[in-house]
């Protein structure tokens, strides 16, 4: 956690971070020159949660002296989205901590399966979070850190919406514990699913991964696993 912590600053503050890979312990920090504009970080939680689980992340980064504002949008159930809090001009590196009424998409499930939730409300709630302060501050560029479920939103979002007009420019995007194949309940045995390395295909396509396979066609291909 505190390896993801320091990651997640060097991206919003615009420093090169030297990992050891045997150790995960951090050897290095340069900084280098960052863009005089600022590119806001938007922070998506997980099933069940809420802005607080993003709140201690948000306040290490700005004690580290990162950034110097954080706000909070809260979007309804019905995907109306809110602004708490207000943008200054001289915000620096501004973070938003965006809280989901609708926290668990249960009205949206089919059978258990959330692959249809994700695109029917939880991409609709990420937009809309999105969209809410870019309209108002007119940002063109944008960073997202999601966990969880987050990510799968976020995904059916960029899916949905990318080749739209008007759709941000993501600078950076950092997933945490994103299960993009579904979730392992209590009884099921672990490493189920095997991945060929020729094809990088899975074993087993749960209905989550299947409905993510066109995100292909518009996710970057120059951007890489960290």
């Amino acid at each position: 956690m505190c390896l993801i912590l320091v990651i997640i600053i060097a991206i919003i503050a615009g420093i090169k971070v030297k990992q050891n890979h045997d150790d995960n312990t951090i050897q290095e920090i340069q900084p280098v020159k960052v863009s005089s504009k600022t590119v806001p970080t938007f922070f998506f939680h997980g099933w069940g949660s809420s802005w607080h689980a993003e709140d201690t992340m948000a306040q290490a980064i700005k004690r580290a002296g990162a950034t110097n504002t954080i706000v909070r949008v809260n979007v309804d159930k019905n995907g109306r989205a809110k602004l708490i809090g207000k943008i200054k001009k001289n915000a620096k590196n501004l973070l938003i901590e965006v809280n989901f009424a609708d926290n668990k998409l249960t009205h949206y499930q089919h059978n258990g399966q959330y692959a249809h939730a994700y695109d029917s409300a939880g991409a609709c709630y990420v937009k809309n979070a999105i969209d809410l302060v870019r309209n108002k501050y007119h940002y063109n560029s944008i960073n997202i850190l999601a966990h969880s479920m987050g990510n799968l939103e976020v995904a059916s979002y960029i899916k949905l919406n990318a080749n739209k007009k008007n759709f941000p420019q993501i600078n950076h995007l950092v997933a945490m514990a994103g299960h993009y194949n579904g979730i392992i309940g209590e009884n099921d045995k672990p490493n189920q699913v095997k991945i060929n390395k020729g094809t990088g295909k899975p074993s087993i396509m749960r209905p989550e991964f299947r409905n993510l396979l066109p995100f292909r066609k518009v996710f970057p291909n120059d951007y890489r696993q960290q």
